[in-house]
């Protein structure tokens, strides 16, 4: 009897892995069947979202960018994609994906229309060497810049050019900040009335997709207010310096990503 419970037990372990790679779409025939099951779903939840939006004014509305990309990849890749958790789709952000923010005055739909990744970089016997860490800043087609760091995400609705003299103060205080270690609280610096913490500083190298146009390396200063808000002073090599102002926001901020 024992030896044929151990034989169920395989056939079960078996089955639900053809199962998985169907359904994740490793077995192309298996998967276009299961693609046509999970599709009335998906269908349907477009649907909603198209009568939701009916009365909306504006640009592409996301249940059109949904729809669309329902026409360009299997739809059981769409639903895996509408499955994953929020902090893991900000990560993998890529032009044309529309992003939903509820944690502002009025909440912004977005669709990302460029992309620059910072890839880090740290000082080695005088030259500048990847760290082969990371992070990436989204061009909003509202004007705004969503940023995403590891878990560490910023919406920047105030993006300006910064001139020499304005970029002086902030690297004066970020060369102290290098000098206490990096130590949160140690170095302050002020903008529109507001004090903030330096929080890191650092240099990357710029890598941009869409329509912005900044390459090179940069120099960065990222700073935090007790109540929130959050400044980005970026001096690039190749281009005009900005400062960037905006509010921190969680994972739970952002109710969705098509």
């Amino acid at each position: 009897m024992w030896w044929f419970l151990i034989l169920l037990g395989v056939v079960l372990l078996i089955t639900a892995g053809i199962v998985w790679l169907a359904m994740t779409g490793r077995i192309p025939f298996l998967a276009k069947k299961f693609g046509q099951e999970v599709s009335p779903g998906l269908a349907q939840r477009v649907a909603r979202l198209v009568e939701a939006e009916t009365h909306e004014d504006g640009g592409k509305r996301p249940a059109e960018e949904l729809a669309r990309r329902l026409q360009e990849k299997p739809a059981i890749q769409i639903a895996a994609d509408l499955e994953m958790p929020i902090s893991t789709r900000l990560a993998h952000l890529q032009i044309g994906n529309v992003v939903k923010i509820e944690a502002v005055d009025e909440p912004i739909t977005g669709e990302v229309e460029s992309l620059v990744i910072h890839h880090e970089l740290y000082q080695n016997r005088g030259n500048w060497a990847p760290t082969g860490d990371t992070f990436l800043f989204a061009q909003l087609t509202g004007g705004q810049w969503l940023s995403v760091r590891d878990t560490e995400i910023n919406l920047f609705t105030e993006i300006r050019q910064i001139t020499d003299g304005g970029l002086a103060d902030f690297k004066e205080k970020a060369k102290a900040f290098g000098q206490h270690d990096q130590r949160r609280g140690s170095i302050q610096v002020s903008y529109q009335g507001t004090s903030f913490d330096l929080v890191d500083i650092g240099m990357s190298r710029l890598e941009a997709k869409g329509q912005v146009a900044v390459s090179g390396q940069a120099r960065f200063i990222f700073a935090e207010s007790s109540d929130g808000q959050v400044l980005w002073i970026e001096e690039r090599r190749n281009g005009p310096d900005v400062i960037m102002f905006g509010l921190k926001l969680m994972p739970s901020d952002i109710s969705d990503i098509l």
